[in-house]
């Protein structure tokens, strides 16, 4: 289903392929740290995104916002049978390959197939890729070809705090 208002949705053709796709991988995964600080906010972050079109969520290094925040997202378009494609953003090619690398652990899954990433022109991929982490530059360049965001129904630009050319283009 494909959200046209804040509060009324319209069947996405999208769905049937999710619902197969969904039917590969695992959901109701725990987080393998249990006491990551993002994990209490949940259901507020969720109920944050589907009232906005923008949210900013701050929090220390290592609470869990860039591993955790797809999961919820992915997790919950899981329970509401929706299409949804995730993209995180990092400034750094060590920090988008080891997250993808992270987040396909705790979902059980190899890297490449329901995670993953592109760093330049390396990239571990899938028709199957559902939350996917670029660094800034793939997605900015990924937008100029495209010249359209309708491929991804959540952008999740992370380190905004580190702003250079690159992250004020895409914000």
């Amino acid at each position: 289903y494909k959200r046209q208002s804040t509060s009324s949705y319209q069947r996405d053709p999208r769905s049937d392929a999710m619902r197969v796709l969904y039917s590969k991988y695992k959901f109701k995964i725990k987080p393998l740290n249990s006491d990551l600080p993002i994990l209490q906010f949940r259901q507020q972050i969720l109920d944050a995104i589907e009232r906005n079109r923008v949210i900013v969520i701050k929090g220390d290094t290592g609470c869990g916002k860039s591993t955790q925040v797809p999961q919820f997202i992915i997790d919950d378009a899981f329970r509401k049978d929706q299409y949804c494609n995730i993209v995180v953003t990092q400034p750094r090619r060590i920090a988008a390959t080891s997250l993808a690398e992270q987040v396909s652990r705790q979902r059980g899954c190899a890297l490449n197939t329901f995670v993953g990433y592109q760093i330049g022109l390396e990239r571990e991929l899938s028709e199957d890729t559902r939350i996917l982490y670029y660094t800034t530059g793939v997605l900015l360049q990924k937008l100029v070809q495209t010249k359209s965001m309708s491929q991804y129904t959540h952008l999740i630009l992370d380190e905004v705090h580190e702003r250079d050319e690159e992250m004020e283009f895409l914000l």
